[in-house]
């Protein structure tokens, strides 16, 4: 018979606790790493690395294999999309007009569309900034809006983490990568766990977010995530709603419990990923809002699995605005993220 030693049976015991404890992440910890795929474009005549997850624009939507979202079109002609150029009659990436960096800048990870055209008799170079169109260059301005943040600009290679270069030639890497397969282009990053509603449905299901931009400081900082401050600038009635039970809300100076399982609710998922999606109340930009409990009314052994939930117990006092410790404003107001749900892809 096989025999098993008592430090391998500790071992084993060990493992399968890690691996079920790393399934069970209570944010701001993520609950898994995932990979996005890099395309290369320009920004300030610098190499820069993108990826897409969204669109306002349902022919987009079906070419490039993006989800459709049709509450992005409110951020056309607004400082919330600044323009990305798109070349229409050369082979080369996109121009962006902004960047993560410098400080401040106006880069949301939202752009407006806008195509670039060759006028016949002109040679065709790269453009590689949006500040200095060359002559010849007709541009087209369009209703199209694309969710497609920035995550490095410059070289990409491993270490993925460098100092960022607050001067020119700029360098930056958004903190929350880990690690850059150059041959592949992907990079990998954290997503996190979110509870998901079907509109129609009201099945309950378990979703992936990645948060790339983040519109509060504190926030992006907490998170690894890209400064996008322009993304208060959204409307109102067109963000999402992403919804957090404080993690860190404590009571007579000790902590109160979050259970395991409590992930961030989400108002509004795709039903499906790409032009597919029939929920249109569906958009990758969403308020980012934590709710203290009121232990006198609710046990914080209770599950906030469905935004509707949340509203019916915010409304009748038992869910309340969380300000301290990490500053959040209050609910709708200034803390918004750009979180694209994903297909689940767990590394």
């Amino acid at each position: 018979m096989k025999r098993y030693s008592t430090l391998s049976i500790l071992m084993t015991v060990m493992l399968v606790f890690i691996c079920a404890s790393a399934s069970f992440a209570v944010f701001p910890n993520p609950d898994g790493l995932t990979s996005v795929n890099l395309y290369q474009g320009w920004w300030n005549g610098t190499i820069t690395w993108y990826s897409c997850f969204a669109t306002n624009d349902l022919v987009t939507a079906q070419r490039d294999g993006l989800t459709v979202a049709p509450k992005l079109s409110s951020a056309l002609n607004t400082v919330a999309a600044p323009v990305v150029y798109i070349v229409t009659n050369f082979s080369q990436g996109p121009i962006f007009s902004a960047a993560p960096i410098p400080s401040p800048n106006t880069y949301t990870g939202l752009w407006s569309v806008r195509y670039l055209t060759w006028q016949p008799g002109f040679t065709r170079v790269p453009i590689t900034n949006a500040s200095a169109i060359p002559a010849g260059v007709s541009t087209t301005a369009t209703n199209i809006v694309v969710d497609c943040p920035i995550f490095a600009v410059g070289p990409i290679s491993n270490p993925w983490k460098r100092p960022s270069h607050t001067t020119a030639p700029y360098v930056y890497r958004i903190p929350q990568g880990k690690y850059v397969n150059t041959y592949s282009k992907q990079l990998t990053v954290p997503f996190w766990y979110v509870y998901c509603q079907h509109p129609l449905t009201k099945k309950i299901s378990v979703g992936q977010v990645i948060i790339p931009d983040a519109g509060y400081a504190t926030l992006a900082d907490l998170i690894g995530a890209n400064f996008a401050t322009n993304l208060n600038q959204l409307v109102l009635p067109d963000r999402g709603q992403m919804v957090v039970i404080n993690w860190a809300q404590t009571t007579n100076g000790l902590p109160v419990k979050v259970i395991a399982n409590q992930y961030p609710v989400i108002e509004d998922c795709p039903t499906y990923f790409g032009w597919r999606n029939s929920n249109l109340d569906y958009t990758p930009t969403m308020n980012f809002s934590v709710l203290d409990r009121n232990l006198a009314m609710i046990s914080p052994e209770v599950l906030f699995n469905n935004y509707q939930f949340i509203v019916e117990q915010f409304t009748a006092g038992a869910l309340t605005d969380n300000v301290i410790p990490y500053y959040y404003p209050p609910i709708i107001q200034t803390a918004v993220v750009n979180a694209p749900i994903i297909p689940a892809q767990i590394q």
